[in-house]
């Protein structure tokens, strides 16, 4: 199954490919899930991936597993502390995202898992694609129309807009 996935990654438009890398990777740029350790894509091709069903990963995306360990980055909902921010998608999907905006340096509890999941499906010319990479389980993905810009809720009203989970970045970053 490695071959799957290399191949996606090879097709994966370089500029995007980097984009995730620098959210997953820790560093100043990272938001959401990160991985323990840097990843590049010698790293990610050369990894122990296997398919991995799960209902949130919906046709005609494919999910892969890999024993690639790092913490989690999101945080249900009802479970918040910090700031609410309904922005635009950082891949570019044209969906919003739920963002908790935290302090820099606060004491967010970051769970660590021991693999890591990669979703490949169709490109823009059919060649299957990396999605996206992330440690932890897929979380469906939203499919809420943008909204023209950051807008800050209340915990009540992003329940009431259909999320179940805020993706955690830095109080003084919005992606």
């Amino acid at each position: 199954m490695n071959e799957i996935v290399r191949k996606a990654i090879m097709n994966t438009p370089a500029k995007y490919f980097q984009q995730t890398l620098d959210q997953r990777n820790p560093g100043p740029d990272s938001c959401g899930s990160t991985f323990l350790k840097p990843q590049d894509m010698h790293s990610l091709m050369e990894a122990d991936w296997i398919p991995y069903g799960h209902p949130d990963i919906k046709s005609p995306a494919k999910g892969f597993r890999a024993p690639i360990p790092g913490f989690l980055g999101v945080v249900p909902v009802e479970k918040t502390t910090g700031i609410l921010i309904v922005t635009t998608s950082s891949k570019d999907t044209g969906f919003i995202e739920l963002q908790e905006l935290v302090m820099p340096g606060a004491d967010h509890q970051r769970i660590m898992v021991d693999y890591s999941t990669a979703i490949i499906g169709p490109g823009d010319h059919g060649e299957e694609i990396l999605y996206t990479v992330f440690p932890g389980q897929p979380i469906a993905p939203s499919t809420l129309a943008g909204v023209g810009g950051p807008k800050e809720v209340s915990r009540e009203e992003a329940k009431q807009m259909g999320f179940t989970y805020a993706k955690v970045v830095s109080g003084t970053t919005i992606h």
